[in-house]
């Protein structure tokens, strides 16, 4: 994730969820040559700690932007 986005910055260009689901893609290509099993398990904390980062990145937003007001 973190190259995608470095990558897409370098060129001007916004990261978005697109790298997100590129970043996943790989990471579940990854745990596919371990274990069937690794590819849910790499699938289902994977979307666990995406909900959680947009949930605190909306609140960290929200927080910011009642601050400025």
């Amino acid at each position: 994730m973190q190259f995608i986005g470095n990558l897409q910055e370098s060129s001007g260009l916004k990261s978005s969820w697109g790298a997100v689901i590129i970043a996943e893609i790989i990471a579940l290509v990854a745990a596919s040559t371990v274990h069937r099993v690794c590819i849910t398990t790499c699938f289902f904390f994977s979307a666990g700690l995406l909900y959680e980062m947009n949930k605190i990145s909306g609140y960290m937003l929200s927080e910011s932007k009642s601050k400025r007001h």
